[in-house]
């Protein structure tokens, strides 16, 4: 293998840092959860069939077969925390008995159990008259994971209307080539930053991308260079429409870029991977992606690149936390390394991958997006 492939092909799989774990971070600010907490709309015929419906919606992933669990009953409840619950229709009157409860449950697959090991959850069962039994989902409890309710709950979607997002992410690849006695330095940097804007009328996404450094002879990634895309999405006729312009260039109409989109308040997911409650457990600010989930947290997001990253860059590792305020999301931060050293015919090559991202939402009703001439609302 020439030393040009081998390099060139550490560099694409280094990219994957840039592009993968797009998620932010702000500093400062006071945290604070919102989430009451949510009842079962169906009913169970005994505290075991509620508990496996509990962790079926709210925790596992595929259902509960890939699962061992087991529940275990807690101290009931007094009758002022049953009235205390975010019962909805129900009436706290209709409780005839209510307990915390704790289901234990690893991976039944015997290589996944060993690795991840055995982990617990809380929640709180129901009983009534008709010896019917409903699940109460509480607040998830720090290292807990967190539940598909309490996620919907920080991402509701009507919190997002209005609102301003920032973030700033670095890739640095730093390493060195060597082909019949040749030696080259590699000392690369990738910096993406973006801004939206979401009001009630538009949004406005701007994009800027700046690269420098030092490549090897034959790379084909610019040593250096600077972009910026700017784009206003608007709703017509019950879809949104993009007007795009890059690098100041006149802005272009596009009726596809946004068709997935149904609403401008979906944008909080523009340029983010998918928050899936499954990959993640609660902090004291918030959440965070939990240690054993990172690599299954890449294939489902990143499928494309993960595997040829992880053939050549095998020690790579990432973490992603975010922070919650007011019920919402604040801010984020997410790192990622990864290393590699490969050596054919020859040729050999070392690289050491570095990124970090820093982001914030806020504005939360005080933003405003105002549209240029030529763009019509």
């Amino acid at each position: 293998m020439k030393k040009t492939v081998l390099v060139a092909g550490i560099l694409a799989t280094a990219l994957f840092a840039s592009v993968g774990l797009t998620a932010c971070e702000l500093g400062g600010g006071n945290y604070g959860e919102t989430f009451e907490g949510a009842i079962s709309s169906e009913t169970y015929a005994s505290e075991q069939k509620a508990a496996e419906a509990f962790f079926e919606n709210e925790v596992a992933d595929g259902g509960i077969e890939g699962y061992n669990l087991s529940y275990q009953k807690g101290d009931a409840l007094t009758a002022e925390e049953i009235s205390a619950l975010r019962l909805g229709d129900v009436k706290a009157e209709d409780v005839v008995s209510a307990e915390h409860g704790k289901i234990t449950y690893s991976p039944a697959v015997r290589a996944r159990a060993a690795q991840n090991g055995q982990k617990e959850v809380g929640l709180i069962i129901l009983g009534f008259d008709n010896g019917a039994f409903r699940y109460y989902v509480p607040q998830p409890a720090n290292g807990e994971q967190i539940t598909k309710s309490y996620l919907d709950s920080v991402c509701d979607l009507s919190a997002y209307h209005n609102f301003s997002m920032s973030y700033k992410m670095t890739t640095s690849m730093n390493g060195n080539a060597s082909y019949l006695g040749h030696d080259q330095i590699i000392n690369y940097s990738v910096t993406v930053s973006m801004e939206l804007k979401v009001a009630e009328n538009a949004a406005m996404i701007t994009l800027d991308t700046s690269m420098s450094g030092i490549l090897p002879a034959g790379s084909d990634m610019p040593a250096s260079g600077a972009g910026k895309v700017t784009i206003f999405v608007v709703p017509e006729d019950g879809l949104l429409v993009a007007y795009s312009s890059v690098n100041y260039s006149q802005f272009q109409r596009n009726d596809y870029a946004f068709a997935d989109y149904s609403s401008l308040s979906e944008l909080l997911y523009f340029e983010q991977p998918d928050l899936d409650y499954t990959f993640f457990e609660k902090t004291n600010t918030g959440f965070k992606l939990s240690s054993d989930k990172f690599d299954e947290y890449a294939e489902e997001n990143f499928a494309d690149v993960f595997e040829s990253v992880k053939e050549m860059m095998p020690d790579i590792k990432g973490e992603a936390t975010y922070f919650v305020s007011d019920g919402k999301l604040a801010k984020a931060t997410v790192k990622l390394t990864a290393s590699a050293h490969m050596s054919e015919g020859g040729a050999s090559a070392s690289m050491k991958v570095g990124a970090s991202g820093s982001c914030k939402y806020f504005d939360f009703g005080a933003t405003v997006v105002t549209l240029p001439e030529g763009i019509p609302f």
